[in-house]
Order: structure tokens, then sequence, then C-alpha cells
């Protein structure tokens, strides 16, 4: 938790995908028929309802379209073993804003590749392998649910967690029993002044300018030969530092640590997939004015039947707490003079999708939420209600 000191006085990389993406495009339409290139889209409008509190724009007591998401991917292969492969997306995202992005921007060297094996490098804008959903958090069409677990991926972290400008080297080992793959990774997170608000939005004040960031993680996952089970161990350890104006004439450096763990399992039976994951965090927050900590924990549990090929439902409990030390929330309302139940969400969700052939699929879901801890400050400017629930309904094409 946050306590403060006594007061002192005191990219070219996105061009350069967005160009590569643009090309591979161009040779798509001139091309049709060479088989070393492929494109894809994905297109999400969604609207939702909540009975108090916003979530993704002034849903109160209202319905809200501000949830959309457009992405257009492209992939080259440029030797036998050197593939280029990039997306741009346009997001909106309520009071947030609406904004369009390179979304990961990478040349994949694979140096072995055989029967038994597979051993490469990424570089570029990697998407950061954080349990069974960062990497396609943006794709409805690879979960059940609209929205992907809020305690585990939470929007507000969205832009720190996603991808990262660096290197990432992987290995799949390919035995009877199953797949083994182990990912290491190390890069600059894509953050701004922006999303260091979002994500630390109890501290008061504002962030002027960013100057060092870095994170460095990886991943080992098993996947069964039969595709029952999945297994997955994550890690990822961050450094952000940033200069803080609590006030007109006061401005300190912050220093910023922050390691996360997450353990993912995932069974697959006949219709049924049961998911879970439990991730905890410590982190930690220095500077002239302030010293403290945060100690998160996250985990859900998911249950999802499907019926045929286009009928499916799920159910979730959902849980979040933004100081594991302090699950009631007492000392973090003393200490953000926010009120208890701030620091944390328990979610209930319920929903339904429909598969409209391979390429469009409709959802519906229900949310009863007891707390508050995962949704946006810029979207709630006024004082949270505990109690509340949310309705939701998402279209979803790719191509």
């Amino acid at each position: 938790m946050i306590r403060y000191r006594s007061l002192k006085s005191s990219n070219k990389l996105g061009a350069s995908a967005l160009a590569l993406i643009a090309a591979i495009a161009s040779n798509t339409s001139a091309h049709a028929d060479d088989t070393h290139w492929q494109w894809h889209g994905v297109l999400t409008q969604g609207i939702t309802y909540t009975s108090d509190n916003n979530f993704y724009g002034d849903s109160d007591d209202d319905a809200s379209l501000k949830f959309t998401e457009v992405s257009l991917n492209a992939s080259a292969r440029l030797l036998p073993n050197l593939r280029a492969s990039g997306q741009v997306l346009y997001r909106q995202a309520g009071a947030q804003g609406e904004s369009g992005d390179v979304d990961y921007a990478i040349l994949d060297y694979q140096y072995l590749a055989n029967s038994t094996a597979v051993a490469g490098i990424r570089v570029g804008r990697y998407k950061m392998p954080i349990g069974l959903y960062n990497e396609t958090r943006d794709v409805a069409f690879t979960r059940p649910s609209i929205f992907a677990p809020q305690s585990t991926y939470p929007d507000t972290y969205r832009d720190l967690e996603l991808s990262s400008d660096g290197l990432l080297l992987y290995t799949d080992i390919f035995t009877d029993g199953g797949q083994w793959t182990i990912e290491i990774d190390g890069g600059r997170p894509r953050i701004d002044k922006d999303g260091i608000k979002t994500s630390l939005n109890f501290l008061p004040g504002e962030v002027d300018n960013i100057g060092s960031r870095n994170v460095f993680g990886g991943r080992i996952m098993y996947q069964s030969s039969d595709g029952r089970w999945v297994a997955a161990l994550s890690r990822a350890e961050a450094n952000i530092r940033f200069e803080h104006r609590m006030m007109p004439g006061v401005t300190t450096d912050v220093d910023t640590d922050l390691v996360y763990w997450l353990a993912s399992l995932q069974c697959n039976i006949n219709q049924w997939t049961i998911t879970a994951e439990y991730g905890h965090m410590d982190a930690t927050l220095d500077s002239d004015y302030f010293v403290g900590g945060l100690h998160p924990l996250q985990y859900y549990v998911q249950v999802n039947r499907r019926f045929g090929n286009q009928w499916s439902i799920y159910s979730r409990y959902d849980n979040l707490y933004w100081d594991r030390h302090d699950r009631s929330g007492d000392r973090y309302a003393r200490l953000t003079n926010r009120d208890t139940f701030s620091n944390f969400a328990h979610d209930y969700g319920l929903g339904v999708r429909y598969d409209i052939g391979d390429n469009a699929m409709v959802s519906t879901e229900y949310h009863y939420i007891d707390g508050a801890a995962w949704l946006s400050a810029v979207d709630n400017i006024n004082t949270p209600v505990r109690y509340w629930s949310m309705v939701s309904m998402a279209f979803s094409y790719r191509f």
C-alpha cells in the first residue's frame, strides 16, 4: 500500500510495421495465387448495459456502443525459415478513447525445425506470452465469453501486458505424451502516460513524462497429445520510471517494480471445457514523496459447454483483490481515500454464444458483480456503487 512521506520542494517501429503490412496486403491483391502470404481480419462490435457504474462508456442505466475492435493482420514467408507478420488494430473502449495502432510486427526466424523440436527467435513488436488468452485477448472467437476474465486480464492493465518491443526466444518440443513450449522474452512495454495513470489510478495527481521501462518474462506450456489437458506457468517482471506531479510545483520521479506469476490449467472432455487461472503480483513504488506497494490476487474458474457446432454456454466465477493482504479493503480505503470495495471485485457471469457458420458469431452474457476493483477510473469519475449488474451483447465477424 502507499504511505506518503513528508513533502519536499523541489516511433519509428510503428511506421515500419504499417508499411510492411501495407506491402503484404498490396501483394495479396496482385498475386492471389501465391501461397507464401496470408491475411485475415476481425471486426467486433459490442453493446453494454449496466444497472450502476460504467463499463465501456456511459452504460449506467443506458446502452453503450463504445466497444469496437477492428484488426487486420498479414504474414509472408520471406525464406523457408523466415516469416514476417504484423497486425494493425483500431479499438474504441469507452472513455479510454479510440485509437489505431500497430498491435504486433515481427520477424520470426526458425533456426531449428525437425520432427521432434522447433526453435526460433521473434524480433520486433511481439505479443507477451502470459496465460491462455493474453496473445488473443482482442479476438472474441478464441474464448467463450465476450470479455476476457477481468481479474486476470483487466483492461486497466491492458497496455502494460499486451505487447512489447524487443525479442522472444521459443522452443516447441514434441513427445509421445504431448507438446512442450518454452518462451523467454525481453523488451520495452507499450505504455504511455494515460496507460500508467489508468493502471495506477489510486495515485493522486498526473503523470508528466515516462523514463525507462522494460519487461522480462516467459512461459512454459504443456498440451497433451489427446488435446485434453493444457497447463502453463507464466512470469513477467517489469520496471517503469516516470515523473509524477502530485500538485502544481511538486514533481517527483517514481520507480515502479512489478513481479507477476500466473498458473493456468484447462481440461477438455467431450463437449465440456473447464478452465482456471490463478495469479498474484507484487508491486512496489518508490519516490521522494511516497513509498508503498500493492499485492494483487487474481483467479477465476470457468465452465463451458458446447451443443453441436453452433451453440455454447459458459459460467464463470471471477475474483480480484488489488491487495491480497487486505481483502476487506479497510487499509486500502484509508490510504487511497476510496471505498473499501474498490479493493475487490467478485464477478458471477453466465453467457450464451451462437456461431453463424465459420466466420461470424453473436454472444450475450449477464454479470452480477460485488465490488469495483476492475472499473476504469476514466469511465467512472463519480463514486462507484458496490453491487451492480451488467448485460452485454456482441457481434463478431472474421475473414
